[in-house]
C-alpha cells in the first residue's frame, strides 16, 4: 500500500509527520527550515484513506520539488503568488505521478478498470485526483478512452 511506503519515505528522509487540528479547507502543510522537515496532516482526513493518500503525497511532493526553506509567508505581491502557484503545481504533479505511475495505469486499463471512480478506488485516491492525473500532458492513446 502506498501509505505505508510514504511513511517509510518520511522516515528515510527524516521528515516529521504529525496530525493536527486544522480548520477546513487546510488538509496538509509541509514546512522545511534549516534542515528540519515537517509534514502536518489534518486530523479530519486520517480515516479518509483516499484523501489522506493524496494530501500526504502532495506534501511529499513539496519536499522533493522545493528548493531551500519554505516557511509560510504572506504573499504580498503578484510574483510571490505566482511562484506559490507554481510550487503547488509541481508538488501536485509529483504526487500524481508517484501515486499513479504510468505503468500501473496501463496495467489497470488492461484489467478493464476504465472509469474514473473505478480507477480512483484501484489507486486509493480521490476521483478528482484521478481525473487530474489523467489530464496531465503526455497521455498515451489508451488514457483518452477512459471515461
Amino acid at each position: 500500500m502506498k501509505y505505508e511506503e510514504m511513511l517509510r519515505i518520511c522516515d528515510a528522509e527524516h521528515i516529521i509527520l504529525s496530525y493536527e487540528d486544522f480548520r477546513p479547507p487546510l488538509n496538509g502543510l509541509y514546512i522545511s527550515c534549516d534542515g528540519l522537515h515537517t509534514i502536518m496532516l489534518a486530523t479530519s482526513i486520517r480515516d479518509d484513506y483516499p484523501l489522506r493518500n493524496v494530501v500526504l503525497a502532495e506534501e511529499l511532493g513539496h519536499h522533493y520539488t522545493l528548493a531551500g526553506n519554505n516557511l509560510p509567508r504572506e504573499h504580498w505581491n503578484r510574483l510571490n503568488r505566482c511562484n506559490f502557484s507554481k510550487d503547488e503545481a509541481k508538488a501536485l504533479r509529483w504526487a500524481a505521478e508517484y501515486l499513479i505511475p504510468q505503468e500501473e495505469l496501463v496495467t489497470a486499463y488492461r484489467e478493464d478498470i476504465t472509469t474514473i471512480p473505478a480507477l480512483a478506488e484501484y489507486f486509493e485516491v480521490t476521483p478528482a485526483f484521478m481525473a487530474y492525473r489523467l489530464s496531465l500532458p503526455g497521455r498515451s492513446q489508451y488514457q483518452r478512452k477512459i471515461v
